[in-house]
């Protein structure tokens, strides 16, 4: 009687505490959790699939240079697969911005819908914003949250949701 007593608790704690650990979780999609502390974090869902950017120095990149603040993130896939964000803040504070004339985001990949292609093609944001919330240049750590949409020609059109990055920047 003793073990089945055990292993309904066991069985109950258990539960319970997966149960709490999603909840506890800023996304339930099993995206890296937004951070603010150079984690080195590029991630989103586009189109309702995870999309995260390879940790390390060759796949999540940022700088800040005047007024223009360059993000990017590339997967580490059989085919290309990159984001890049460029915006210019006026002077690089923390705020929110949108995708304008001044600032652009860009999809890069050589794999379309219709399959592996022969060079990179690059498809530009036509709306969206993302929201700087850290920009410490002192520890040079960007970090921050982003949303976009960009059309794909000949495809679908990319809902980027969910955008978390966190990045240590040289």
């Amino acid at each position: 009687m003793k073990p089945l007593i055990f292993f309904c608790v066991f069985l109950l704690n258990t539960t319970l505490s997966c149960k709490k650990h999603k909840n506890d979780a800023d996304n339930p999609y099993g995206l890296p959790n937004a951070s603010q502390n150079g984690a080195n974090v590029f991630a989103c869902r586009i189109n309702d699939q995870n999309y995260i950017a390879y940790n390390d120095i060759n796949h999540i990149g940022a700088s800040i240079s005047n007024d223009t603040i360059l993000i990017g993130g590339r997967t580490k896939k059989p085919y290309y697969e990159s984001l890049l964000i460029q915006i210019k803040t006026g002077s690089a504070v923390v705020g929110t911005y949108t995708i304008n004339n001044n600032s652009f985001a860009k999809y890069i990949t050589d794999s379309l819908c219709t399959g592996l292609v022969t060079s990179l093609y690059q498809f530009d944001a036509i709306s969206g914003s993302i929201q700087f919330t850290k920009l410490d240049k002192t520890n040079k750590i960007v970090a921050g949250t982003f949303n976009l949409v960009i059309p794909v020609t000949n495809c679908d059109t990319l809902k980027i949701i969910d955008g978390r990055l966190d990045i240590n920047y040289y």
